[in-house]
């Protein structure tokens, strides 16, 4: 059980659902329960904006905003929409160089609805927060009792309220009659400057694949992530181009399925063993592939070689 210190706690806002109210065109935002909510701790505002409207240069602005107020706090809650709050999280775990901690969290109703739900959620995540256990943990996701590392969560649910569930990991804890309750030992993944780089094209694979559809993007792409079915097997129509681009630019390979990771016995076309028994040059990572894509832009504006990058995905 984490132990509760009297931390000196932000809550640092942005928008999303738990901050408006309202519907249709008549949404407005509303971070007054906020002040309420979080009465022992400052209340700072980033930003007010659906998280839908998250970019690159908008997660490296938050990261260098959060890192200079860990200079003043002892730790952050920072409230964001939750379409894209997985991708914050993990960016800010990339690139913040403290062992403070920083958790997200936000709300699947809003303030004006019956059962919202953001009060327990920030109230559990100032907990999280201000223990002494979450240190050195990274940035990490508080959402319906759960402590999530930003490493393995993802967005399962887009109304019931556990909306976060930990994939490829299990959960780091829970929060119970307000207690921080730790049942993994603290990690985190590479660490990175704050510097994204570079066009990076997400390619999913399925049956109908097109080349002539995918093949320009992945030509105009500074590097492609490659989401493959199962242990890492591709569409045959788009196998050659898998090579070719592997040749010409850092090429991830992931898969599509939750809870899974890279590693195949088959050798047929397309399939993992094929790349390995041919020498493809890969960059192999068991993350999911927008989480893949966030790390390969860290990895070129980082400066990164092949062997650099594939260091980094292997953390």
């Amino acid at each position: 059980m984490g132990k509760q210190s009297s931390a000196n706690i932000a809550v640092v806002t942005t928008g999303g659902t738990i901050a408006t109210s309202g519907s249709g065109e008549d949404v407005s935002v509303d971070s007054s329960f906020i002040q309420t909510a979080s009465h022992r701790c400052s209340v700072i505002p980033f930003m007010d904006q659906p998280s839908s409207y998250l970019t690159a240069e908008i997660a490296v602005r938050l990261a260098d905003g959060l890192y200079e107020l860990l200079q003043e706090y002892d730790g952050l809650v920072v409230t964001h929409g939750t379409d894209t709050m997985e991708e914050a999280a993990y960016h800010c775990m990339l690139t913040i160089k403290s062992d403070k901690p920083v958790v997200f969290t936000g709300s699947q109703r809003k303030p004006d609805m019956d059962g919202f739900d953001g009060m327990v959620n920030i109230n559990d995540s100032i907990s999280v927060a201000a223990s002494e256990s979450s240190m050195g943990r990274g940035s990490m996701l508080v959402f319906d009792g759960a402590i999530h590392s930003a490493l393995y969560v993802e967005k399962s649910e887009s109304i019931r309220y556990h909306a976060f569930d930990s994939v490829r990991g299990g959960v780091l804890g829970h929060l119970v009659g307000g207690k921080v309750i730790y049942t993994c030992p603290a990690f985190r993944g590479a660490l990175l400057e704050n510097k994204v780089q570079g066009r990076v094209f997400l390619l999913k694979s399925h049956m109908d694949v097109d080349p002539e559809i995918v093949g320009p993007a992945m030509e105009l792409a500074d590097a492609v992530v490659v989401e493959a079915y199962g242990g890492g097997r591709v569409p045959l129509p788009i196998l050659d181009l898998v090579e070719q681009t592997a040749a010409e630019k850092p090429l991830v390979l992931t898969t599509r399925v939750h809870n899974y990771h890279i590693y195949d016995e088959y050798g047929f076309p397309g399939s993992y063993r094929y790349f390995l028994d041919r020498g493809t040059p890969l960059i192999i990572s068991h993350l999911g592939a927008v989480k893949s894509a966030i790390l390969l832009k860290l990895c070129i504006g980082n400066g990164m070689d092949p062997a650099a990058m594939e260091q980094a995905f292997s953390r």
